[in-house]
């Protein structure tokens, strides 16, 4: 009987931690260079309403987050955060991956300060983003 609870326990915990691990990283393949691809990604990200946070060319990484959106309550906000890593491939082309988190904060449920991170997982948002720094390349567009 109690393997039987513990194998319980075991799914139960599985189904936990896949609803709060990261999600993959959405990956787009760029036939351009990465200096440029970096470049449009930064000059890009505001005109989604992210705020760069970290820009570290040498390394490919690019930070940032949306504006506080506050609760019609005043009790609690959210915001979005994206972390892209920009890489060359072996084929001269470059690799683009995005994960985006959205932050919550619910005063009245865990206490001031205290907030949740969840994985976004809308696919359209990765694709505005991908699509907006293709046309900043100037590259044709492809659906």
């Amino acid at each position: 009987m109690t393997v039987l609870l513990l194998a319980g326990c075991e799914s139960a915990d599985l189904g936990l931690r896949e609803r709060f691990q990261p999600a993959p990283a959405v990956i787009e393949i760029l036939e351009v260079g990465p200096d440029a691809v970096f470049a449009a990604t930064r000059e890009f990200l505001p005109t989604m309403g992210f705020k760069v946070t970290r820009s570290r060319s040498g390394s490919g990484i690019i930070e940032g987050v949306s504006r506080v959106q506050v609760a019609g309550d005043m009790r609690g906000a959210r915001q979005t955060t994206v972390k892209i890593v920009i890489s060359p491939t072996v084929d001269g082309d470059t690799e683009i991956q995005v994960w985006m988190t959205e932050v919550i904060e619910d005063d009245y449920d865990k206490g001031p300060g205290r907030g949740t991170q969840t994985p976004l997982r809308d696919a359209s948002l990765y694709k505005a983003l991908v699509h907006g720094i293709s046309r900043q390349l100037g590259l044709p567009e492809n659906d």
